[in-house]
């Protein structure tokens, strides 16, 4: 059980890996501890959040609960973990792997895997509203295709990854199609693995249920995935 002390930035509650009773800070930095962190805290647990340093840098913090001394003063309070490696590969597991995403508004923030590194980025794209585990993929590195929404309204499928861009000069991180990712589905032809497998090697198939986007009409057409002026399409050629 968790009550409130008679200090009012602290709280009191049971310790459990001492069976002991103990109050604490319910803040650090500028960071005040949800009631779920708090619990966590009192199992012994540690506990992850974004915490904003005294120059105004944005870092990850990990750490539990200690009996620590300061100025000749016995307390109980939050202690960050050493920045070791391990506690490095442990942080950027849990926040990657955990579902641990920090979100303000309709962005995303958190570590992106592959180089070790905070990121951020809007978390929708072309009317496609990530779910957690997009994101955790996204900032793992790996590639996600899901259905989007053109300007004109049209549907269509993508497949990209989280990229560091430049946009009027400024970088920034966010979702990209992916160079050399072909679309699980063309004109209402949905792509087996043995046709996407084909158009990869640069082979050319046939598609016999296609629907023309410009008329309407059922389209027939040999396919294949080849260079056009630079980058990579899915060329027909109707039959």
């Amino acid at each position: 059980m968790i009550a409130a002390s008679g200090n009012k930035t602290k709280i009191r509650g049971m310790y459990e890996p001492l069976n002991e009773e103990i109050d604490f800070k319910t803040v650090w930095g500028n960071h005040a501890f949800t009631d779920e962190e708090c619990k966590k805290l009192l199992k012994g647990e540690s506990v992850t959040f974004l915490a904003t340093s005294s120059t105004g840098m944005t870092y990850i913090a990990t750490g539990k609960l200690e009996y620590q001394s300061y100025n000749g003063k016995k307390f109980w309070g939050f202690k960050r973990n050493l920045e070791t490696e391990e506690n490095d590969r442990t942080r950027d597991r849990e926040l990657s792997l955990n579902s641990k995403l920090f979100q303000k508004k309709e962005k995303i923030k958190g570590v992106y895997t592959p180089t070790n590194e905070i990121v951020q980025f809007n978390r929708k794209w072309a009317g496609h509203l990530f779910s957690d585990d997009e994101c955790r993929q996204l900032l793992n590195g790996l590639s996600i295709t899901f259905t989007a929404v053109s300007r004109n309204g049209q549907l269509f499928t993508v497949t990209g990854s989280l990229q560091q861009q430049k946009y009027k000069g400024k970088d920034y991180w966010g979702f990209a199609r992916d160079a050399d990712a072909i679309p699980n589905e063309w004109q209402g032809h949905c792509f087996t693995v043995q046709e996407l497998e084909e158009l990869r090697n640069g082979d050319t198939i046939y598609i016999p249920d296609a629907i023309s986007s410009r008329s309407n009409r059922p389209l027939r057409c040999t396919l294949c995935y080849t260079q056009v002026n630079g980058k990579k399409k899915l060329v027909p050629v109707r039959v």
